[in-house]
């Protein structure tokens, strides 16, 4: 089951046109997914955005080295296992749709000037 919950609140309306996403990704057994990318690459395919989890599945996505925050769209997203899954070296604990943003199934909307909560729980694999 995937569940992503997303919550809109009105941080600085009309000060600027970004929006800070933040959130926490949790596997299914309910432990954190440290040390992941979190992955967001606007529709029109001109915008990658990233972050890191932290050791609790925190993250706040960025877009470079730019300022704080992304510029509205929509967003479809996934997630990268820093441990190695890639290349073989460590066992998979997320689902591997996650790895694709076509078989993510996840999307965030921003909204200019808007900070946004998506939390990510994530399948087995």
């Amino acid at each position: 089951m995937v569940a992503a919950i997303l919550t809109a609140s009105c941080g600085g309306c009309g000060s600027s046109d970004r929006s800070v996403v933040t959130g926490h990704v949790i596997r299914a057994d309910g432990s954190p997914l440290a040390l992941a990318r979190v992955i967001a690459v606007s529709s029109d395919g001109d915008k990658t955005a990233y972050a890191s989890t932290d050791t609790d599945g925190s993250y706040e996505i960025t877009l470079g080295s730019e300022a704080r925050g992304i510029p509205p769209g929509t967003y479809s997203v996934y997630l990268i296992e820093d441990r190695g899954v890639e290349e073989g070296k460590m066992k998979r604990t997320i689902a591997k749709k996650y790895t694709d943003p076509n078989t993510s199934g996840l999307s965030i909307d921003v909204v200019a000037g808007e900070s946004k909560v998506f939390d990510i729980t994530t399948d087995p694999p």
